[in-house]
């Protein structure tokens, strides 16, 4: 055991440190119970105020002995433990956060952070705490951990410390249960093994063999191009029949005729205008006669 001042208490062990932020009234002995199980551990003394700044320089103090290090924070000291999380995510090996308190000042820039950047946490985490803790409730449901265990005590350890045992138990059999296993890369490989997985599956029904027969929607498209439907010409074309050639002359003449006569009072046949308008008469009964569409025994109309 070294305790080198009053400012924290530190206890040399194996490879594996805690790291504990904030005040604990019984933090002497969890710490000297912790170092019983094989960690080594350094306390900030409970009359130091809790801070983000002397939490990253205990932890870096700590780093240069230790291999891995976990984060146990006592309420009010979980704000700068979830933002040391966040600024050193590969070099925290866990979270254990008993009855977390995220800050309320509304005025502090970095509390604000730390709250908004929760999903940045992706270390294993051990919440403890008393039932209805909304706080536990929020870091739980927000943070992107792969490995979350949650215990619920019977009460709250700021009024008694008959929970202690159990702190000290789950503590250690979370490190134990934690310390082996490299969550981030395995959380990784396994995306990587199921994007790989998505890839090949997508990349097997495609083939590169451009003499592949045409699809149904290939050759509908083909057949919509040749068949497609064409504008017609709106210049008039010539008539070829002579027959409807001399109903169209009637058709002109005859009125032009009639008028002549009506004007003039030119009447050789004494009928005048009558030749005329059944000459209009006869040319527009036969042109219309000529243009009529074939009779057939369909039923249907006739395209």
């Amino acid at each position: 055991m070294h305790i080198p001042n009053d400012r924290r208490i530190e206890f040399s062990g194996g490879e594996i440190g805690i790291l504990f932020v904030g005040n604990f009234e019984s933090s002497s002995q969890l710490a000297q119970s912790l170092n019983d199980g094989g960690l080594s551990v350094l306390a900030q003394n409970k009359l130091q105020k809790i801070s983000y700044e002397f939490a990253e320089i205990e932890l870096l103090h700590l780093k240069q002995r230790c291999s891995k290090i976990y984060l146990l924070s006592f309420f009010d000291g979980a704000t700068p433990a979830l933002e040391l999380a966040q600024n050193y995510s590969s070099e925290i090996a866990g979270l254990i956060l008993v009855e977390p308190k995220l800050s309320s000042n509304p005025l502090s820039r970095s509390a604000r952070q730390v709250k908004n950047h929760l999903y940045l946490i992706d270390q294993p985490s051990l919440f403890l705490y008393p039932i209805a803790d909304d706080d536990s409730l929020v870091i739980a449901d927000e943070i992107s951990s792969p490995f979350i265990r949650e215990v619920v005590m019977d009460y709250s350890l700021k009024s008694s410390q008959s929970e202690l045992p159990l702190l000290i138990e789950e503590t250690l059999s979370f490190i134990k249960e934690t310390q082996d296993s490299d969550w981030s890369s395995n959380d990784s490989s396994e995306d990587s093994e199921l994007i790989d997985a998505e890839f090949q599956s997508i990349v097997g029904g495609l083939s590169l063999d451009q003499s592949t027969p045409n699809t149904f929607l290939d050759q509908l498209e083909s057949s919509v191009d040749e068949d497609h439907f064409e504008i017609p010409d709106p210049a008039l074309l010539p008539i070829k029949d002579r027959s409807k050639r001399n109903a169209l002359f009637f058709m002109t003449c005859g009125p032009i005729y009639a008028l002549i006569a009506r004007v003039t009072g030119f009447n050789p046949f004494g009928i005048e205008p009558w030749p005329g308008i059944l000459a209009l008469i006869g040319g527009l009964a036969y042109f219309l006669y000529s243009t009529r569409d074939d009779f057939t025994d369909d039923d249907g109309a006739v395209v």
